[in-house]
């Protein structure tokens, strides 16, 4: 999600409703109650040709579809929250929805999450008007207690990777009882500079961090 939101910086933010076709909401409910504050205001994009092509140069990006059509991804920042939808065509990757929306002061703090409630109205006000479906959402945290890390390994099956990774997680991963965490890997491919190696993709958060999301 980091990559696709640097790339989305490029984008321009499109009109608010009422000031073309399609635009967004900016901050009006169409439920009866009125407008929200400022602070839960949602921002939605157009999103450029050249951005949506731009994503079929981002590696490994093919790792995460995994055969999906279709992937709905949540950013949960200290500060905000983006949402994104691409879409796998015959000529590429599409950019099909891009939106965030500001979260109150205190919501996330270290990576914690502190006000569960006031999370989950935000994501909802992202959500509403889109369409977009929860079901297969993939979704990132931040944060000291979440952590991702490229690293290399010679050569071997999928099967022995797991049985060395379980025993040697420690070593790659900074967290004191590997008990307390749990960790997944994506093989990414043969590594650029050495044939005999590969590239794996770790991932690992605190258990108790993951509960309470």
């Amino acid at each position: 999600m980091s990559k696709l939101t640097d790339l989305f910086s490029r984008g321009k933010r499109s009109k608010a409703a009422g000031d073309g076709p399609g635009g967004p909401s900016m901050g009006k409910d169409s439920s009866p109650g009125g407008a929200h504050p400022a602070a839960e205001k949602t921002s939605r994009f157009k999103v450029p040709a050249k951005l949506s092509a731009a994503l079929s140069f981002i590696p490994n990006l093919k790792y995460i579809f995994a055969g999906k059509k279709q992937l709905v991804g949540l950013d949960i920042g200290s500060g905000s929250l983006k949402l994104a939808e691409i879409l796998e065509t015959k000529t590429g990757f599409l950019l099909n929805h891009f939106s965030d929306i500001s979260l109150d002061k205190g919501t996330i703090e270290d990576g914690i999450l502190v006000d569960p409630e006031a999370l989950t109205e935000k994501v909802n006000i992202l959500f509403k008007g889109t369409g977009l479906q929860r079901k297969a959402l993939v979704v990132s945290i931040s944060g000291h207690a979440a952590i991702a890390k490229k690293v290399t390994f010679p050569n071997m099956e999928e099967p022995e990777l797991r049985d060395m990774i379980h025993d040697e997680a420690s070593k790659y991963l900074p967290f004191d009882n590997m008990d307390d965490v749990n960790y997944d890997f994506q093989i990414l491919g043969q590594n650029e500079y050495n044939p005999n190696q590969m590239d794996v993709m770790l991932v690992a958060a605190k258990k108790d961090v993951i509960a309470d999301y």
